[in-house]
């Protein structure tokens, strides 16, 4: 997969993560931001390319909410 170079890649190291994971939302949130820069079955696959590059994709529930709060706090 030919994966575009952006600004946040020099800031995050997937390979150094044990096991990295995005949130289901979060690949929501891409889909509305890349939308006008994508082709369409690109922005409709997001979800394969993310699982693609061995990312964990977790849902939103009440658990993860919690621990995003705790990240926070």
């Amino acid at each position: 997969m030919n994966v575009p170079s952006d600004w946040l890649a020099s800031e995050v190291d997937l390979e150094a993560m044990k096991a990295p994971k995005t949130s289901v939302a979060t690949s929501i949130e891409l889909q509305c931001v890349m939308e006008d820069e994508w082709p369409r079955n690109r922005v409709v696959r997001v979800h394969q390319e993310i699982a693609d590059l061995g990312i964990e994709m977790i849902l939103l529930g009440a658990d993860a909410l919690d621990a995003a709060a705790d990240l926070r706090s």
